[in-house]
């Protein structure tokens, strides 16, 4: 394999910091929630935060789902263009986001609006990784192999 860009590899070191935030963003919320266990006791915690733990699960595999498409389409780059950089970094606006909406749903059972933000999100994000390959295969000078 060819040797990575170093501005590639700065940009693949930002965006996969920014999955990593947004993973520790979706969690806070229980870790405040934690607190509650002296004067509630453990089952009593988990029952009363149920929706944020849904909350958490799925977005966590939705995040996780999205890095590792968007692992497979950078895995072969060794260079970036700036089409590819902006995509990237759409496709990062688009993970760290998610925690928002997520809290929105878990905080707001019946919110219609909470809803389609979050859900609207990942299909934002679904099509941005496409383009991204897209562009990646289209410049091959990005590419090590074909």
């Amino acid at each position: 394999m060819a040797e990575r860009h170093r501005d590639l590899d700065r940009l693949l070191t930002f965006v996969d910091a920014v999955v990593a935030i947004a993973i520790t963003l979706l969690v806070l919320p229980l870790a405040e929630g934690g607190g509650e266990v002296e004067q509630l006791g453990a089952w009593e915690v988990l029952r009363a935060h149920t929706d944020e733990l849904l909350g958490f699960g799925l977005s966590f595999v939705v995040i996780a789902r999205l890095w590792v498409g968007q692992h497979r389409i950078v895995s072969g780059l060794v260079h970036q263009s700036t089409v590819l950089m902006w995509l990237l970094l759409a496709w990062a606006l688009t993970i760290v986001f998610l925690p928002f909406p997520t809290r929105l749903v878990a905080a707001t059972d019946h919110d219609a609006g909470a809803k389609i933000l979050y859900i609207g999100t990942m299909p934002v994000s679904w099509l941005v990784l496409p383009l991204s390959a897209v562009v990646s295969v289209r410049d091959r000078s990005l590419r090590d192999t074909d």
